[in-house]
């Protein structure tokens, strides 16, 4: 990895061991605002984050990573998102400077088995997926992303299983086109609950 001013680079293969990308929030040094996935390789077919342990007196709550631009090509080669260790995967959770992230280059992945998939980006108002391959998404997908005002679902028209807490608490979107979940037939708790906004 190397770092520019603000800027993070992380060379994808040097993060890899057997096959499996691993990485954790919480080591980016202070002041980086841009991460770079760079380098991909068919070799790397799941992508593994993980949190480590805070102290007693800390909360998940009020973590946040001050990151405004995220690029993702470096990890275009993987099939699932995983977790290292049960419920503690959060991938690209607490993003609150981030206000749009283009997933498009993620087309291979079937699977997001990581809880906390995008949770708690407060600032996020543009989201672009390519999700055709997608069969099932674990819980807390875009869990209180309160300035998301519209989401084009299109891409997860091969969706079978979500989460609970699936678009949960995104308190500002206004529409949402369910057309193309009609091949999912299992359904979390809390699906779209506390939508507040939704007409």
């Amino acid at each position: 990895s190397k770092v520019g001013q603000r800027h993070l680079f992380l060379d994808t293969p040097s993060f890899a061991t057997g096959g499996c990308f691993r990485f954790s929030m919480r080591w980016i040094p202070d002041g980086i605002e841009e991460i770079s996935f760079i380098n991909p390789h068919p070799s790397i077919t799941s992508a593994e984050f993980m949190e480590l342990f805070l102290d007693d007196e800390e909360s998940d709550e009020d973590l946040e990573f001050p990151i405004s631009k995220i690029d993702l090509i470096g990890l275009s080669s993987i099939t699932t998102i995983k977790e290292r260790y049960r419920n503690c995967g959060n991938f690209l959770a607490n993003c609150s400077s981030l206000t749009s992230l283009d997933l498009t280059c993620l087309s291979n992945i079937t699977k997001i088995d990581s809880a906390g998939f995008l949770k708690k980006c407060s600032s996020l108002t543009s989201l672009d997926l390519n999700f055709n391959k997608v069969t099932e998404i674990r819980c807390s997908f875009l869990y209180r992303c309160s300035a998301l005002t519209s989401l084009d679902l299109t891409s997860l028209n091969n969706l079978t299983k979500t989460g609970d807490c699936f678009l949960s608490s995104c308190s500002s979107l206004t529409s949402l086109d369910l057309t193309s979940l009609n091949n999912v037939t299992e359904i979390g708790d809390c699906f779209l609950s506390r939508c507040s906004s939704l007409t």
